[in-house]
């Protein structure tokens, strides 16, 4: 007893973890007294999976719940067939991968589909995240997973599902330090599991999401383990009016005035969960109002709460003075949006104070779709960020601390140019993508360093140069800013007297 509540007490005590686990195992009826027999329980308890499993009728997830993402259904057909029917698939020898990877931005459906194929094979479904199989216990990692594919044996056919994979599939020695060892076992025995069984009989279908397929090990994508590769990306125009009208479908709206392809241009860059937050936070706001249903003036106010941040209306003091300064700031990256031939057009400016500490904050739309960028298309965008400061400058001549976000976007777009993108003199069409910062040479560290900031220099007079030539604008903007606290970007366009590019400003 005495050394149990040593370990508990103290922090370093290497036991510790299974100690308390210990005393919640007494309390909840394990044991009167804490003793050796509770410990070896804690211990045991630890070392068993935490995967959630869902048998046929408690997982009611389909297809049809699933908008936006045909290419990847068609590219799973196969293991739902298999899982249904593998005998179809053993009578002309086809062999079916066992893993699947899916790969993707966070929100763009994948835990979503994984649920659907077992709903659609009617099997089980066995759901973990990566990180619930690491322990500081080394060996505790790979017991759980030994535990899992066990339970997932005696139910199969089913699918085992971890979310986040990259977790315990990362790179082995890249640094993990001390928690190195734990992460190559547990990873070790995820592939001595599915090196371990043959896809006969009764199968068992891995699937794997990650938003850095980056960085996972060589081992794990090698073919005879997660060798069927699955691309999900933020959804296009098409795909975002399928996937509105799945969310809408679960709410109260009114249908005679609602224009779902005006939504679905706003929402360019919107995941299929910022979808589904933008509805059912416009459900919320017609709650609030004491509206029967939704109308498109809460998804605009749900809209700029997203996108913007949410309105902070309490808690923040904001002088004339520092008003003044947050409009001259916004209309710094407002006109550097107007201004530049590649810069996506602007949307809108805002001058409330939002939750979060921002004072201020200015949104661009594309006029089409697009998700990859061009050279010119980067170099807009430092222009853009640095427009804030370099309007401070050229008013007050002298920078705030709000530019400080900006500086580090800036210094992550330069960086990504010039060692992800070959965007540069010095390393054209290279890539450094898969080496880390840190182990770069010394000498191809300095080089990237010196054409960084090259980039931002250049960048940094061509914002000097656009804002020098319209200060008046400038300075115009900023008082209409002073006056409105919102501008849609279409009266900046006009006081400008250019034309207004063709993008959904408002939604009501």
């Amino acid at each position: 007893m005495r050394d149990v509540l040593e370990y508990t007490f103290n922090p370093a005590g290497y036991y510790r973890r299974i100690a308390l686990e210990s005393i919640k195992l007494a309390i909840h009826g394990f044991g009167k007294i804490i003793n050796s027999s509770n410990a070896g329980s804690a211990l045991s308890e630890m070392q068993k999976s935490h995967a959630r499993l869902y048998m046929p009728g408690e997982n009611e997830t389909r297809f049809t719940d699933v908008a936006g993402c045909d290419n990847q259904k068609l590219e799973v057909l196969d293991f739902i067939d298999y899982l249904k029917d593998p005998k179809e698939f053993e009578a002309v020898g086809a062999k079916i991968p066992k893993g699947i990877l899916f790969a993707g931005p966070p929100g763009t459906g994948k835990t979503l589909l994984a649920r659907a194929i077992a709903g659609e094979a009617n099997c089980p479904f066995f759901s973990v995240n990566g990180s619930d199989f690491i322990e500081i216990f080394v060996g505790v990692g790979a017991s759980r997973v030994r535990d899992l594919f066990e339970q997932a044996r005696e139910v199969a056919p089913c699918i085992i599902f971890i979310d986040e994979i990259d977790s315990i599939a990362r790179k082995r020695g890249a640094g993990f330090g001390g928690g190195d060892s734990e992460l190559s076992q547990t990873l070790n025995q995820l592939l001595t599991e599915m090196d371990g069984f043959e896809q006969n009989g009764d199968p068992i279908i891995i699937i794997g999401a990650t938003n850095r397929i980056d960085v996972l090990d060589a081992a794990v994508l090698r073919p005879g383990r997660f060798d069927r590769h699955v691309d999900f990306d933020l959804p296009y125009f098409k795909d975002r009016l399928k996937i509105l009208q799945v969310h809408l479908d679960t709410v109260k709206y009114n249908q005679n005035n609602f224009d779902l392809a005006r939504i679905a241009r706003a929402t360019h860059g919107f995941s299929g969960a910022d979808l589904a937050k933008l509805v059912n936070e416009a459900a919320i706001l017609a709650v609030r109002q004491k509206s029967k249903q939704v109308e498109m003036k809460h998804i605009d106010e749900a809209y700029d709460n997203i996108v913007l941040g949410r309105v902070s209306i309490q808690g923040m003091h904001i002088t004339e003075k520092e008003l003044w300064k947050t409009a001259i700031h916004e209309a710094g990256h407002a006109l550097l949006m107007v201004y530049q031939d590649h810069a996506d057009p602007l949307h809108k400016i805002s001058i409330q104070p939002r939750a979060g500490g921002s004072l201020g904050v200015t949104h661009s739309l594309p006029i089409k779709e697009h998700y990859g960028h061009t050279k010119e298309q980067y170099l807009a965008d430092i222009v853009v960020s640095l427009g804030g400061g370099v309007a401070e400058d050229l008013v007050f001549q002298r920078k705030g601390t709000g530019i400080s976000s900006d500086y580090r976007s800036v210094r992550e777009v330069a960086q990504r140019m010039v060692k992800v993108y070959g965007m540069s003199d010095e390393f054209p069409g290279q890539s450094f993508a898969d080496v880390p910062w840190h182990e770069l040479s010394d000498d191809v560290r300095n080089r990237m360093e010196a054409e960084i900031a090259k980039i931002i220099a250049q960048c940094m007079e061509q914002a000097k140069t656009i804002l020098t030539q319209h200060r008046d604008q400038l300075d115009q903007l900023a008082q209409l800013l002073m006056e409105k606290e919102i501008v849609y970007g279409k009266e900046v366009y006009q006081m400008c007297g250019l034309p207004v590019p063709d993008i959904e400003y408002t939604l009501v």
